[in-house]
């Protein structure tokens, strides 16, 4: 195929024929114009099922645009990509799942965007939709608020791990290959290497990638050591090793890039399919991959569980590290970087009830990572303090599966007359802060309490108490 084009799709297809119709044809449909601007080279991956079978009837109708390359044994995803490389003659080049779509428009908005930003970048990221069992934007969806370029040594907090949802300079494709050893993530490996080259890329809010997520498949013990441990490997440990060897150090865009990837990894347990021995390879992985990243990068992650920070620096630097926090002020910190501020949530009460001139309250408390040996009380207008008895309530926090901590409840009891207001605090022996603010005086509060009555709303009832005998409800 001697005719130049303006795209190149490259899709890797292993036994999709349920999809890869509907997959072709948003390819198809652009409204650039598939038969003048865009190549489509479809590799099947000794496929068992009717995909080859598809992929020549494509081929035999647009003869002029459809390659088809068929492979005698399946080399994965990347292996596809790879074979699929050297039939490339378009001017951008496009990695397509093959379960995966584009938005009409797609093409047409890279175009432009690669016309504006000429030489300064060599990857176009587009947004990326859920569709099929999700309907949702991506969580990086916040990067596409307009379109721009990102510098992403100044801007370290724009990660890029798909390269589905990219287009790319033909140049800058064909220089890199992907890793074969794995599928998964194997895509982020390629692309950062690509963005390392210019250290930027521009991001498209027009321009729609639509990523299918299915059903969650039931994965044997191989799939789930090639989908956890390999990556680690093969993706992240490569990636240091490459940034560093590009830049002659680490910059906070690969370390933020490889702490949001594996983060989520300390919410679920290790597969039971697990052997000992993988589960101290995989833990001693992560364990390598946290020494490379700054202390401030761990503790100011976004939507990463304080008790996971705790754990993380705990495994970086091979002990517990929660004796040497620091509480002040309600906040912890490790080394002058704060991870987390008790905030009213942590402490909830749950059920008030009366009995003689005593009000008895209990609720929750997540304390982590303090513990029963905190002390937790109220203080009432005056000044007078009511300790809590704490208790664990039986949830437990967990990192990768093992506990790390539990969940307490607490009890205490205030006089009637002092019910005004109450503050709750919680002390660690050494500092004492104010976590709760409870006020029952303030008319336009869930709580009213007048020289006579104390009024408690609950729900659409409202239980009013006089001398400690409900009068009314």
């Amino acid at each position: 195929m001697g005719k130049e084009f303006l795209f190149s799709v490259v899709i890797s297809i292993h036994n999709h024929e349920e999809y890869l119709q509907e997959t072709i044809d948003s390819v198809l449909g652009q409204t650039i114009g598939f038969e003048e601007h865009i190549q489509l080279i479809l590799v099947d991956n000794a496929s068992d099922d009717a995909s080859a079978t598809i992929c020549r009837s494509y081929q035999d109708k647009y003869p002029d645009n459809v390659v088809c390359i068929e492979l005698q044994e399946n080399t994965g995803l990347n292996g596809g990509r790879n074979a699929g490389m050297k039939a490339i003659h378009g001017r951008y080049v496009n990695f397509l799942n093959a379960d995966d779509k584009w938005e009409k428009n797609a093409f047409a908005q890279a175009d432009s965007l690669f016309r504006q930003y000429g030489e300064t970048v060599d990857v176009i990221a587009c947004r990326q939709k859920y569709f099929d069992e999700e309907n949702r934007w991506d969580t990086l969806d916040y990067k596409f608020e307009k379109e721009r370029r990102i510098d992403v040594i100044e801007e370290y907090r724009f990660p890029q791990y798909s390269v589905a949802s990219c287009f790319l300079t033909q140049k800058i494709a064909l220089a890199h290959r992907f890793n074969e050893k794995t599928d998964f993530l194997g895509g982020m490996l390629y692309i950062n290497r690509v963005i390392f080259q210019k250290g930027a890329y521009a991001v498209s809010k027009k321009a729609v990638f639509l990523h299918r997520k299915k059903k969650t498949e039931i994965q044997d013990a191989n799939q789930l050591k090639l989908r956890k441990i390999v990556p680690l490997e093969e993706v992240h440990s490569r990636l240091i090793k490459e940034a560093e060897g590009r830049f002659g150090y680490l910059p906070a865009f690969v370390q933020f890039t490889i702490l949001n990837s594996i983060k989520d990894e300390f919410r679920h347990p290790l597969p039971e399919e697990f052997t000992d021995g993988e589960r101290s390879q995989y833990l001693a992985q992560i364990s390598d991959l946290l020494k490379h990243i700054e202390d401030s990068m761990i503790c100011g992650m976004d939507n990463f569980w304080k008790e996971h920070k705790i754990h993380a620096l705990s495994m970086k630097y091979g002990h517990d590290i929660r004796p040497n926090l620091l509480f002040r002020d309600g906040k912890f910190y490790y080394r002058e970087n704060a991870i987390y501020a008790y905030a009213p949530r942590n402490f909830q009460i749950e059920s008030i009830a009366c009995e003689g001139n005593m009000m008895h309250f209990s609720g929750i408390a997540d304390m982590y990572p303090l513990s029963e040996t905190a002390d937790l009380f109220a203080r009432d207008m005056k000044g007078k303090c009511y300790h809590a008895v704490l208790e664990s309530d039986g949830r437990t926090k967990q990192a990768f599966g093992t506990e790390i901590g539990t969940g307490y409840r607490f009890s205490f009891s205030i006089p009637i007359a002092q019910m005004g207001q109450f503050t709750l605090h919680v002390s660690n022996g050494k500092e004492t802060s104010q976590v709760v603010t409870q006020d029952f005086s303030k008319k336009d509060a869930s709580y009213l309490q007048t020289s006579e009555v104390l009024a408690i709303r609950f729900g659409n009832r409202i239980l009013c108490i006089r001398d400690g005998n409900v009068v009314a409800s």
